[in-house]
């Protein structure tokens, strides 16, 4: 039964997914933003730790349901539920971080985008 219920949570919220999309705005502002000054200051570490924080959140909470289930066998569907909220607020915090970081993210695109156009376009005197 334990296993059906790491299935469940495992299918149904898309961590992976959300992982790598965390680590690709690092990756573009590092490699394609051309900010000389900020993109030093891009390691490794500032890439993959979010994902990393996120994936180690979300498989925390579904290790505890399976020891709280192991242990409370009898109100096991009380125990998925709060396990269930757990990883929807661990997703939901994971959404919200990709959404301000894409955001920000376009806005630094589009600021690079108008200039580059502004030293590429004729000044008509």
């Amino acid at each position: 039964r334990e296993e059906i219920v790491l299935l469940v949570f495992r299918s149904i919220f898309p961590v992976h997914a959300l992982c790598a999309a965390l680590q690709s705005t690092s990756i573009v502002r590092k490699f394609f933003e051309n900010q000389e000054v900020d993109a030093k200051h891009i390691g490794v570490g500032r890439i993959v730790f979010p994902a990393i924080l996120l994936h180690g959140t979300f498989d925390s909470v579904i290790m505890v349901v399976n020891l709280f289930i192991e242990k409370y066998s009898d109100s096991q569907s009380l125990i998925n539920v709060i396990g269930g909220c757990g990883l929807i607020l661990v997703m939901l915090g994971g959404v919200a971080w990709y959404y301000k970081q894409n955001r920000d993210q376009q806005q630094r695109l589009h600021s690079l985008s108008v200039a580059r156009r502004a030293q590429s376009s004729p000044v008509i005197t």
